[in-house]
């Protein structure tokens, strides 16, 4: 047998959505937390006029979507790190910042690549658990009861993947705060941060705390998933040690081009927000009225129990994939069990073609004879 490190064959499996590519004919996704809009016109014309560029490298250091951050946030370039989507940048985080034996401090449920990472370089991970009969509300209050001397590393999404709890500015910042005083990196994963009616991103706190590393994704809010493209903001000393861990020409050459070109569409995200803030309120209102438990989300997704139906998650996936609609189960979330599953915020006339097929699955169809 070759021989290989225990760390990766002892890591957790990673589930995610997103499996639309692999049914045909094509389902409608709401597997997946993007963008329904699909990609900005603006981005599809400047990938079109940019094919010839594929016959050279990349940039390995993404110099123009560098510079696209820093005039959508305000940043130097030298705080941005650019990778192959937001988990590339979990990897390379946590081969800079994380030893064998140290402790990864993490919410539960959550984004599985933190745990995946954690386990990956050898480290414990210890869990925050998020409760349903709170509505999984995010606190600060658990993660700094969590924090010692061994916690080398603390990963908190926000809003959370897939309860899309929100933890507020101010706790976000005790919990910086406190790590910093033990030595511990805090990364705050604010992939859906554009998706929310009045975005409260901790890149403010960045000049006052050199160990927070904050994450965001390009492809997602611009609905563009099949170009992985995202980045991290941090201090320049911590950009620079992210930068040293990340994968050589890990961002191909048209994912330059295409983000670069997104970042400078704000009438896009306008949009967006304005679709969000109509379609979640319909579709919480319309799965509450099927007797299913919607949770609270300040994202673009809602989390929903669905012990109503009296079907678990995974068959109802089945059930509703044979309707030409992808749905995420959530029984692979440490801390969810077989009655979540979780809905994407899409257009209307998608959003009402889910519950409709929903509806029957609560109110079957009468047979004749």
């Amino acid at each position: 047998m070759v021989r290989c490190r225990r760390e990766v064959l002892e890591a957790p499996a990673t589930v995610h959505g997103g499996d639309a590519l692999l049914v045909a004919p094509r389902p409608l996704d709401f597997s997946s937390n993007v963008s329904p809009l699909g990609p900005p016109p603006r981005a599809i014309d400047a990938l079109k006029r940019s094919l010839d560029l594929t016959k050279y490298y990349p940039d390995h250091e993404c110099r123009a979507v560098k510079e696209a951050v820093s005039g959508y946030l305000g940043v130097e370039p030298g705080q941005v790190v650019v990778g192959c989507g937001v988990t590339e940048l979990i990897r390379a985080i946590a081969l800079a910042f994380i030893d064998r034996g140290d402790v990864v401090v993490t919410l539960s449920p959550t984004f599985s690549e933190y745990e995946a990472s954690a386990a990956l370089m050898g480290a414990g991970v210890r869990y925050v658990e998020l409760k349903a009969e709170d509505g999984f509300k995010l606190s600060s209050d658990g993660v700094v009861e969590s924090l010692d001397p061994t916690v080398k590393a603390v990963f908190i999404c926000n809003p959370n993947n897939p309860t899309g709890g929100l933890m507020e500015l101010s706790e976000l910042r005790r919990v910086v705060e406190e790590a910093g005083r033990l030595g511990a990196v805090v990364v705050v994963d604010e992939s859906y941060q554009e998706f929310l009616e009045r975005p409260c991103t901790a890149t403010s706190l960045i000049e006052d705390y050199p160990n927070l590393v904050v994450l965001r994704s390009i492809t997602k809010p611009f609905g563009m998933p099949g170009l992985r493209v995202g980045y991290a903001v941090a201090s320049e000393e911590a950009a620079r040690v992210v930068e040293r861990a990340r994968v050589t020409w890990s961002v191909g050459v048209l994912e330059q081009v295409a983000a670069a070109e997104a970042l400078k569409d704000r009438s896009y995200l306008e949009r967006l927000r304005r679709l969000i803030a109509e379609e979640k309120p319909y579709m919480a209102r319309q799965l509450s009225s099927l007797g299913l438990k919607v949770y609270p989300s300040a994202a673009n997704f809602l989390l929903v129990d669905v012990s109503a139906l009296n079907v678990e998650a995974p068959e109802l996936r089945r059930r509703l994939l044979g309707r030409g609609i992808l749905i995420r189960d959530c029984s692979s979330f440490r801390g969810l069990g077989p009655s979540y599953v979780r809905l994407a915020i899409r257009l209307r006339e998608e959003n009402e073609a889910l519950i409709e097929a929903l509806r029957e699955e609560v109110e079957p169809p009468c047979g004749g004879g």
